[in-house]
């Protein structure tokens, strides 16, 4: 079992080849996207603390996807478990209709700051600016 450190945040419990709990996870990738995905990772970890990228992300999930989508209530798994106030996001109702725009706008926003072009988005669709 997998042990949870108080105080750092789950996305940055890993080793150095990315294994969470010694066991779980792994960076295990073709020889040719080493270099672009560590490049990418540290592009990430220097934006994730960002504050004005952070600000630029809030605003296209305001001003673009939608956000903040709602929250609501899960009685009958609440009343199940005895308890626990257990909830769910409704990102359905994010413009798109799907969680997947703010995977999207991050990606976007992160290809930007690194000066990249174009992304292929999952659908093999070419976006350019």
């Amino acid at each position: 079992m997998m042990k949870i450190k108080k105080g750092i945040q789950l996305i940055d419990q890993h080793d150095k080849n990315y294994m969470y709990g010694g066991k779980f996870g792994g960076n295990f990738i073709p020889e040719t996207l080493k270099k672009p995905i560590d490049d990418l990772t540290e592009l990430f970890s220097k934006l994730r603390k960002d504050k004005k990228f952070l600000k630029e992300r809030d605003f296209y999930f305001k001003d673009y996807v939608g956000a903040p989508t709602p929250f609501i209530k899960l009685e009958n798994l609440t009343e199940h478990l005895g308890g626990a106030q257990i909830y769910a996001k409704v990102v359905s109702e994010a413009n798109g209709g799907a969680h997947k725009i703010y995977n999207a706008t991050v990606h976007c926003l992160i290809a930007r700051r690194a000066g990249l072009r174009e992304i292929v988005g999952d659908t093999r669709r070419r976006l350019r600016r």
